[in-house]
């Protein structure tokens, strides 16, 4: 079983363990214990790095993360054919 590598670090489950730990707790097990590649922050995370990370993305919006993810590149692609 994979783990998240930047659970303990990761914001949103330090502010969640303030407000709604037991959200918390089934979080961790459902993203970073069973499928961090499926948590929308460990996405944008993996392939842009944290500064790419929007404070108000939530683990399940993945859909939010794979569209962020394509505008950075098409950015990227644009800013490299100029």
């Amino acid at each position: 079983m994979a783990r998240c590598h930047v659970m303990e670090t990761c914001s949103l489950l330090k502010d969640m363990l303030a407000y709604a730990p037991d959200l918390a707790e089934e979080t961790k097990q459902a993203y970073c214990h069973e499928e961090p590649g499926a948590c929308a922050r460990y996405m944008l995370l993996d392939e842009l790095g944290s500064e790419y990370v929007p404070a108000n993305i939530l683990p399940g919006d993945a859909n939010r993360a794979r569209e962020l993810i394509l505008q950075a590149r098409q950015h990227a692609a644009g800013a490299n054919s100029a």
